[in-house]
Order: structure tokens, then sequence, then C-alpha cells
């Protein structure tokens, strides 16, 4: 390996190493009480229940009525924003006209 490519891995291992640190950190602070459960789960909770989510077979529905309100929501603030702009231009060009 060259030297460039060493330092790459190097700073993706300890990307890595950070974050499952951060991770062991909330587990740790949950399991110890030293915060509440129900605003911040276990992150080994929030594994087990996205792996039986995507076992039992019932993620794809939930996840296309998600990404549906989303698309929906991002066309429909499209439209206003475009109908907004043009708004604003006819403003702009009856003030310099």
């Amino acid at each position: 390996m060259t030297a460039g490519r060493l330092d790459a891995w190097t700073d993706r291992l300890v990307g890595l190493a950070s974050f499952l640190a951060v991770l062991a950190a909330i587990e740790l602070a949950v399991r110890l009480g030293l915060t509440n459960g129900a605003l911040v789960p276990r992150p080994t909770a929030v594994a087990q229940r996205a792996f039986d989510i995507v076992a039992s077979g019932r993620l794809l529905a939930p996840l296309g009525d998600t990404l549906f309100l989303l698309f929906a929501a991002y066309l429909g603030a499209s439209a206003i924003a475009i109908v907004d702009d043009r708004r604003c231009a006819f403003a702009i060009e009856e003030l310099v006209a």
C-alpha cells in the first residue's frame, strides 16, 4: 500500500472507531440510567427493532408511504416556490420598469 492509501484507511478506521465509541457511550448511559431511555433509546434496541422489521417483511409498505409523503410535500413546496417566485419577478419588473 502506498502512504496515501494507508492514510485513507487510517482515517476511515478512526472515523469508525469514533462512531462506535459514541454508540457505546449512549448504550452505557441508558443502561446506567444516566439518561431517559424513552428519549434516547439504546442503540442495540434500535438495531434489534430494525432487524425485526426487515426480517418480518413489513418494511416496504411503511417505507413506500413515507417516501410518497416526502415527495408529495417536496413537489407541493416546489410548486409554491415557483408560483411565489413568478409573483416576485412580476413585482420587481413593475418596480424597475
